[in-house]
């Protein structure tokens, strides 16, 4: 939901660029997540780094609980269709279906990584070794996410997601 609220604020001129920021706080919890929870499963229990991600829930409630609201509302738009929400239509639009096969694919591919790495790692005797597979994949994110805002914002999506794909196509290989 976040992130379509990101592209409606963004300035259409600088969408790209904004969506490339707003995504780097997606790719810290992607890679710096897994790359602390490798170095844990090495010092710990699971039982303690379960003990830990309760109490980082319990810490993150806190915070919540800390923010204030505000009740804003909207004049409806006109143009807006009441659809029902147990209707299917609420909920698939036939228009983003090739883009959900792709990240369906993408994800499934990017998770199979992050979900087995560890005992992947554990069977070579490289825990140590590959918990920095998530650091130098966070390190390339930094660094080019900002330019591909910028080309997206200049040439377009596509000359952003073809040379993406095939560069995920090719480090799966």
């Amino acid at each position: 939901v976040t992130g379509t609220i990101i592209t409606y604020v963004l300035p259409e001129r600088k969408r790209g660029q904004g969506i490339s920021y707003f995504s780097l706080s997606t790719i810290v919890a992607l890679a710096f997540g897994p790359y602390l929870g490798m170095t844990m499963i090495r010092f710990t229990t699971y039982e303690m780094m379960f003990l830990f991600c309760v109490a980082m829930g319990v810490v993150s409630f806190g915070c919540v609980t800390l923010l204030s609201f505000t009740e804003e509302t909207a004049a409806p738009d006109p143009e807006a269709k009441d659809i029902p929400y147990l209707a299917l239509s609420s909920y698939l639009d036939s228009r983003v279906y090739a883009f959900g096969v792709y990240m369906a694919i993408v994800g499934t591919a990017y998770g199979g990584i992050q979900s087995f790495m560890a005992k992947y790692a554990e069977g070579l005797n490289m825990e140590s070794a590959a918990s920095y597979f998530f650091l130098i994949y966070a390190a390339v994110v930094f660094i080019s996410r900002p330019y591909t805002g910028k080309i997206f914002d200049t040439l377009g999506e596509n000359r952003v997601i073809y040379p993406a794909t095939a560069s995920l196509a090719a480090g799966l290989a």
